[in-house]
């Protein structure tokens, strides 16, 4: 079928159920703090193992489907009754760059005065 970098073959295409979602950190920083879009269909890939991952509609023009885990801010999938807590993953997820991009500046400083 088809090839991607990362996973290798698509293998099959899987309709997903009503109600899943790919969950991401917003770059909001007044909220909301995560965006939520439909899964379109699971795709079967070759990886080791073999790996199941969401597919979201990338351009709804297009109709051209990406894999949701490509995303830099995927935080995961959401599903009916589904009690994980999004608006705090969300966040942590932003500080975990705030946190990585304040150590970058930190490398940056002593290097700089080296």
């Amino acid at each position: 079928m088809s090839t991607d970098k990362e996973y290798g073959e698509i293998f099959q295409i899987i309709p997903a159920g009503p109600g899943w979602e790919a969950i991401y950190c917003s770059p909001f920083k007044d909220g909301p703090f995560y965006i939520a879009q439909p899964v379109v269909c699971w795709a079967v890939v070759e990886s080791h193992p073999t790996a199941v991952i969401g597919m979201v509609a990338h351009h709804h023009e297009t109709g051209e489907l990406i894999f949701a885990s490509d995303s830099d801010n995927f935080l995961g999938y959401n599903y009916p009754n589904c009690t994980e807590n999004w608006e705090q993953e969300a966040l942590n997820f932003q500080e975990r760059i705030k946190a990585r991009e304040s150590n970058h500046v930190k490398v940056a400083e002593v290097e700089s005065d080296i």
